[in-house]
């Protein structure tokens, strides 16, 4: 498997260049396809293990051309009248060359991830992510998924082949980029992951939902199959999906891909009915998919929203990967029906990709994603948050720093905010909203002088906008990383972890540099 970035750097510009306009809409097929039915296990009946070394999923890897081409771009951003530039005053070196104990305070409690299994044996990142119900949470990386109780004990523990066993068209693929989330409404746990390869070269979301709300109990696993556009076979590759929700559907995601000759294809949404899936009996399905952008690009990256409050609709978020200066966000209505699919240019300050990381300890950098969004909030129907990555010269040279944004469901920009400090590379950002309106937003960040490590920082609801607090340390990275590419820099991920309970306490997941071949994983519990 690549990481998002090789995966979507190339095909952008491209996408571009081939562009016709506005007009293009999304395509529809009329039939229903054929129903799937689930199949159940109980989670203290599947076997633990700490992880699964099963097949990997190799695609071709393209060069760097397209980052090199955005890093040699001087111009400054231009920003809209919203955006705010925070710098980040908490830098300090010093304190972050030697780690400290774990510590636990009144508003965070650390605690151990995942069994730390690196990922030199298949050259895989960790794709950290999490989801938290009102008795666990759950947390998964590549290849592995991991139950723990509230305190940090970690209770059950196996590789995603074994979770997903039950599944006849699971076994001999390999599986990668696990996303997780909890749908308060109905009280249930999501967990999907995609699979492809084996020898009917099928490409597919293994999904999974526990039955209550209870992660130790029953759950019901179902294979949808990504080269059904509808009822229509049509020879793609499912990568990078996303899952989200709203009070009526379950939203599946993915970056479909051309396998013979190699190139993007086309985004695909795919809609399921909770009533059919809270049910466990046969499910169906509807797509969306070959619809462009706000710009008339081909969409990639488009990222469903995890709703909390009143919703009568699903949000969804795209940027794109390599550079703009719109997002775009789409609607889909009554998805028990006939859902229907709407797009909205959202006006946000021009963005370019990042620069790969800079590591203390040698040249090899991290890669540091594309410009897409890795996750989105819609909270009460009427505001959406997200963030991404982006390059910003804070006057030393361009580096990496987060892009936070607050966003109307009409549409309009109510806040953007670039935050970093020079020298620090700050990639994958991710936030979450308690019911306050008070935000964290969790990240990597590394430079010249510092491994690679988690942090996050917050804003409280009284806090004026453009505010973040100085930076919180999970995790300071201890080794210099170095398994490079053949593009000649180091694999790191596709997104970390962020989830919110219910008593409004916020949780994150999430990785660092443990030796030069390893990762390991760490995860915070935080309330304000």
């Amino acid at each position: 498997m690549i990481t998002k970035f090789l995966r979507t750097i190339f095909v952008c510009l491209i996408l571009q260049a081939v562009c016709f306009g506005n007009s293009a809409q999304a395509s529809f097929a009329e039939k229903e396809p054929r129903t799937k039915f689930p199949v159940f296990a109980r989670v203290s009946d599947i076997a633990q293990r700490p992880v699964d070394f099963g097949p990997t999923v190799n695609l071709p890897e393209e060069n760097e051309i397209k980052r090199e081409k955005a890093e040699k771009e001087t111009s400054a951003p231009r920003l809209i009248p919203q955006h705010y530039i925070t710098e980040d005053k908490s830098i300090r070196e010093s304190s972050e060359i030697t780690e400290k104990n774990l510590f636990q305070t009144n508003s965070l409690f650390l605690f151990k991830g995942i069994i730390d299994i690196g990922n030199f044996e298949n050259q895989l990142p960790a794709d950290p992510i999490m989801a938290a119900g009102p008795n666990q949470v759950i947390a998964a990386v590549n290849k592995t998924i991991a139950i723990f109780n509230k305190d940090g004990t970690r209770v059950f523990q196996t590789g995603l082949a074994t979770w997903f066993s039950s599944l006849p068209d699971a076994v001999g693929k390999g599986l990668f980029d696990p996303r997780l989330t909890y749908d308060q409404y109905n009280g249930h746990f999501i967990f999907i992951c995609a699979a492809a390869g084996g020898s009917d070269h099928r490409s597919l979301v293994l999904f999974s939902v526990s039955k209550t709300s209870d992660a130790t109990g029953e759950w019901a696993f179902w294979t949808l199959d990504m080269q059904l556009n509808n009822h229509t076979h049509v020879n793609v590759f499912a990568d990078f999906p996303g899952v989200g929700y709203d009070t009526e559907a379950i939203y599946v995601t993915a970056n479909m891909f051309n396998l013979s000759p190699f190139h993007y294809a086309s985004a695909k949404i795919r809609v399921l009915k909770k009533s059919e899936v809270y049910s466990f009996q046969g499910i169906t399905w509807h797509d969306f998919w070959n619809f462009r952008d706000a710009t008339g690009a081909k969409a990639i990256n488009v990222e469903p929203a995890q709703n909390f409050g009143t919703i009568d609709r699903e949000y969804l978020l795209s940027s794109n990967a390599v550079h703009g200066d719109k997002l775009t966000l789409y609607t889909i209505t009554d998805p028990t029906g006939s859902p229907a699919f709407q797009k909205t240019p959202v006006q946000v300050s021009s963005y370019r990709i990042a620069p790969n990381a800079e590591q203390r300890g040698g040249t090899v950098r991290l890669n540091s994603g594309d410009a897409g969004l890795t996750n989105v909030v819609c909270v009460n129907g009427t505001t959406l948050y997200a963030a991404n990555a982006v390059k910003y010269d804070w006057g030393k040279g361009a580096n990496a720093a987060a892009r936070f944004y607050i966003i109307s469901t009409t549409g309009t920009v109510i806040e953007e905010t670039t935050f970093g400090g020079p020298g620090y590379y700050y990639y994958y950002p991710v936030v979450m909203v308690d019911s306050q309106n008070n935000i964290v937003m969790a990240f990597n960040r590394s430079s010249a002088n510092t491994f690679a490590g988690i942090f996050f920082t917050t804003r409280k609801a009284t806090d004026p906008a453009g505010f973040f607090g100085p930076d919180m340390r999970i995790k300071s990275g201890i080794a210099y990383y170095n398994i490079p590419t053949q593009g000649g820099f180091d694999l790191w991920g596709d997104f970390n972890g962020i989830a919110l309970d219910s008593d409004d306490s916020i949780w994150m997941f999430s990785m660092y540099a443990k030796t030069s071949h390893q990762w390991g994983t760490r995860g915070a519990r935080f309330h304000f």
